[in-house]
């Protein structure tokens, strides 16, 4: 007596954050960037995988894995000689065969747990990949909040041959199950400072202060004033993330600086509300 074949099983689901950029763009590490209640995105976005996944990793350089960002949680190295994320989603599906990813970067500040069961019910494990459509990006594929079934590890490699190495391109090349979400706000990602700074003053109620620029420091920044969130960073790292920014000539040491019209100490708390000005050396005599 013949049976059918019973429907394959999909294959256990494990997380991913994709934290192995060097955050060039941006000018600080993404992975440690706090965009709600002081915890690094890296570790929110680890928290919303762990409850849609059986067990959820961290994919980093070599020289990450001692971060103090990411101390406590389960760690893929980069194994293969492929720049970029991609690597890290290989690295993933070698180390753990058998086993789909859900992978998400660490640098959506709008990710939620509302859009990662959108993408798990949505999940076709027939399929190589199941990807959002960006519906603001002309329907463009986010490979970087997907999940990867086991196959997608040999089939990569295989178009990877023919000269590719972005995730976008391969998922072209690929049998996916394409989604498109209500919202597609959690797709947005932050690369570079004014990016962070709307998405904390979204998603942190927009505690700010305020930085007047006189002086050299207006010339280099090319504005007067800029509101910045205060994301509980010190007075001292705030210049230096301006000087990075602007490229400000100036170190702290050759600087003063007021809050509300008061010269202050560079270990001073700030306050949401906060008028804050930069000073430069007086020449003269």
């Amino acid at each position: 007596m013949s049976t059918e074949p019973n429907e394959s099983v999909a294959a256990p689901l494990y997380g991913l954050v994709l934290a192995g950029g060097r955050s060039r763009r941006m000018g600080r590490d993404k992975a440690a960037l706090a965009y709600q209640d002081g915890v690094p995105h890296a570790r929110r976005t680890a928290d919303l995988l762990a409850a849609v996944c059986e067990r959820v990793f961290v994919s980093c350089r070599a020289d990450q894995e001692s971060d103090p960002t990411l101390a406590g949680l389960d760690k893929i190295s980069d194994h293969f000689d492929v720049g970029g994320p991609l690597n890290g989603i290989l690295s993933a599906l070698a180390a753990h065969p058998g086993k789909a990813f859900l992978v998400a970067a660490c640098d959506l500040p709008f990710l939620s747990a509302e859009a990662l069961a959108t993408l798990v019910a949505g999940r076709d494990a027939a399929k190589t990949l199941t990807v959002f459509e960006n519906p603001l990006r002309d329907n463009f594929l986010e490979p970087l909040c997907a999940i990867y079934e086991p196959e997608y590890l040999e089939r990569a490699r295989a178009v990877m041959t023919q000269g590719l190495t972005c995730p976008t391109k391969i998922a072209n090349a690929l049998d996916v199950e394409r989604l498109r979400p209500d919202n597609a706000l959690f797709l947005d990602n932050a690369n570079h400072p004014e990016d962070f700074e709307k998405a904390f003053a979204l998603l942190s109620g927009g505690a700010t202060v305020t930085v007047e620029y006189f002086a050299i420091f207006r010339a280099q920044a090319k504005r007067s004033s800029e509101e910045i969130p205060l994301d509980g960073a010190s007075l001292a790292d705030l210049y230096e993330r301006m000087r990075v920014r602007y490229g400000f000539a100036l170190t702290r040491e050759s600087v003063h600086v007021a809050i509300n019209d008061a010269y202050a100490s560079w270990d001073a708390v700030l306050r949401p509300g906060d008028r804050l000005v930069f000073i430069p050396p007086v020449s003269g005599g």
